[in-house]
């Protein structure tokens, strides 16, 4: 996917593709009938009919099974891509939730850095919005590292975690730096509210020097 398409901005409302009723899952619903009906045809005639026409019934089954689990793994992956490209196209938070519930490994999907999209996200002050969820939604799922990969190391960042990072990164310009403050502010106050970020974590990550700046006790309030 080439930049400029990256960094398109998605609508805040509904973004299209397939919903329930789309042309494709109709069809897909219909092949599936047809094809639990031959199954279990097939089943209660194995071993009666000739070996050629069952070996090549056989070869066709397979090839069915192979095409289906392809498009299992393709559409996880392609979604944690667009978990990865949040940063880029900045979807709104409900329409990231429906992904995940469609796809929940896309959540663990490494990008070609071996990163998951938790990891991601900080990369761009952007993504600092999406840290709670993809945090909550792991956590919930109980996949992946503690917390969801909250406290996975931020790439831009290697010696903080995640969950440092929400809290003392800064920008150089003040444009950058009230634009993060208030992502961070409410990715703080959702990471309470989801109990991922507790009180203990404070002597835990070597917290308490930073509580005391000013600008980080406005993400703590």
């Amino acid at each position: 996917m080439s930049m400029s398409n990256k960094k398109r901005k998605c609508d805040s409302g509904n973004q299209g593709g397939a919903d329930l009723d789309h042309p494709s899952i109709t069809k897909l619903d219909g092949l599936v009938d047809k094809i639990n009906k031959i199954k279990s045809r097939f089943n209660s005639h194995r071993g009666k009919i000739p070996n050629s026409l069952q070996k090549t019934l056989d070869d066709h089954l397979n090839a069915v099974v192979e095409s289906c689990e392809n498009f299992v793994e393709n559409s996880n992956d392609a979604a944690g891509e667009w978990l990865h490209d949040t940063i880029y196209e900045e979807p709104n938070i409900a329409n990231v939730r429906k992904v995940i519930d469609l796809f929940p490994g896309a959540l663990m999907h490494e990008n070609a850095d071996g990163y998951i999209p938790i990891q991601t996200n900080p990369t761009k002050r952007i993504g600092w919005s999406y840290i709670p969820i993809l945090a909550e939604e792991a956590s919930k799922r109980g996949m992946g590292p503690e917390r969801g990969g909250l406290l996975l190391p931020n790439p831009l960042t290697p010696s903080s975690n995640i969950l440092q990072s929400l809290l003392l990164i800064y920008y150089k310009s003040h444009s950058e730096n009230k634009d993060v403050e208030s992502r961070n502010i409410r990715a703080m106050e959702a990471l309470r509210n989801a109990n991922l970020f507790i009180d203990e974590d404070f002597a835990r990550f070597n917290l308490l020097g930073a509580a005391s700046y000013k600008d980080a006790q406005k993400r703590l309030e």
